[in-house]
Order: C-alpha cells, then structure tokens, then sequence
C-alpha cells in the first residue's frame, strides 16, 4: 500500500516504524519509486521510547538507504574498457590527473577519486568521487581513451536527479584538448528529465469522448485565471500526448 501523510516530518517519523508487526508479519516501510532526497534532510520527530517497547520496533528506520543514495550520487559507471588491459589503479590516475589540474582542486585534502570498483570482467568499473562537483564534472570526460578505447560514462542505476542540478567545474580549454574531449559529456539526459519536471499524468479518460485540444483547454483557463498568468508569452499549457486507447494522457506544462 501507499500511505501520504500530513508532512514530511510525519513521513520520515513512520519511516522508524518499519518492522512493526501487523497479522503476524514484519511490515518493510521505505520510500516509493521516483523519491527525491531533499537537499536539506528532513528530521524525524522522536518516539518516546515506550511508544517503542509498545510495538516492539527499534525506531532506526532502515538505516542503509540515506548513505547509499548519497553515494550514487557520487559514483559513476565507465564501461567500453579492455578486457585484461585495464586495472584499478590505472582508472584512479586516469581521472585523478585531469580532476586535480582544474583550479580549487590542486591543493585539496582529500584526492578527487575515492574509490574504484573494476568488475571481475574487466569490462566496466564504478568510480566514486569526493563529491557531487567532481562526480558531474567527471562526466565530461565521456569519450576520453584507455587503451585505444573510447570510454562510456554515466550515472549507475539507482541514481536520483537532484531536486537542485549540480554545476559541474569548468575545465580548462587545454585540458579538453589534452584527452582529447568534447567537454560536453552524454548531453542528452538533461532535457529529458527537464521535461519529465513539467509534465504531468491524466488518467481515467472517457475512451472516444476526450481529444487533446480539450485537456488542453480544461488546463489552460483555469491557469490563465491565476493572477501573474494572464498576459505570459508562452502558454501554461505546451503539449499533450493522448494515449492511442484514449484512456490517458500526459501533459507538459509551462514551468
């Protein structure tokens, strides 16, 4: 089931019930599928602890999910390597040397990659990287060589968009020109998900009896109506994509 609460300091409270017993069987709480960890982590309220003892729960939570998002949002996945011709180290360097000739980056603590993860194929890695800035910065180096092979990077699944886009920095134009890249990275990703943001599901349509034009006008007059809407240049309403059965929709918006 899914469960919506008052807040979200209440949903991150039931989030310390999962274990909680219902007819005989431990209940697994967690958050649904296209969850976005907000930027500023929401604090939990603080169960007395007879509240506790009383449904027999620990009140942590499941505990691993927090470092684990934080994590794949500093880790990439390079794969194209050759297979017996690429190790660990030789990756680690591969990043470490552009990352740290970028300013602000020469003189850091700790080194840009943190860890490398070479499958036992040897033919991907994952790499993870002291924070997000280097992480998407990294991702420019999309097509960079090893071997006489064009490296593919990306984020690994299980990564969520960030509510806020990370900027990655700036390498120099000489840099680019040293490993031979664009600087541009996958680029096709970000207007995507743009796009996703705006855009909205409608459901439970009269098969045969609801066109385009006419969401697109149940949407756009009461918008319009909203003061500070009335004279935009563009309208509230971009497109809509009616399903081919008629049954649903999806509308992009404005904003």
């Amino acid at each position: 089931a899914f469960i919506e609460f008052r807040d979200e300091e209440l949903c991150e409270t039931a989030m310390l019930f999962t274990g909680m017993e219902l007819s005989g069987r431990q209940l697994k709480i967690g958050h649904p599928n296209g969850y976005i960890v907000p930027p500023i982590p929401v604090t939990p309220l603080k169960p007395p602890p007879e509240l506790l003892q009383k449904f027999n729960i620990t009140g942590k939570g499941p505990g691993a999910a927090a470092p684990e998002v934080n994590r794949k949002s500093r880790e990439l996945y390079v794969g194209n390597l050759t297979t017996g011709a690429v190790t660990a180290q030789m990756l680690k360097e591969l990043f470490t040397v552009p990352l740290q000739t970028i300013p602000g980056n020469e003189n850091a603590a700790t080194p840009p990659v943190i860890e490398v993860k070479l499958d036992g194929t040897g033919k991907f890695a994952f790499i993870e990287f002291r924070d997000e800035e280097l992480c998407e910065t990294a991702m420019l180096f999309t097509g960079m060589e090893l071997s006489g092979r064009q490296l593919k990077i990306g984020h690994p699944n299980g990564y969520i968009v960030p509510p806020i886009p990370v900027t990655p920095l700036k390498p120099p134009p000489e840099l680019l020109q040293k490993f031979n890249i664009t600087g541009k990275g996958p680029g096709a990703a970000a207007p995507e998900v743009n796009r996703k943001s705006r855009e909205l599901y409608v459901g439970n349509l009269t098969t045969g009896a609801v066109t385009a034009q006419m969401l697109k006008e149940l949407f756009t007059v009461p918008l319009q109506t909203i003061p500070g809407n009335e004279n935009a240049a563009t309208p509230p309403v971009i497109e809509v994509k009616l399903d081919g059965t008629g049954k649903f929709a999806f509308i992009e918006f404005r904003d």
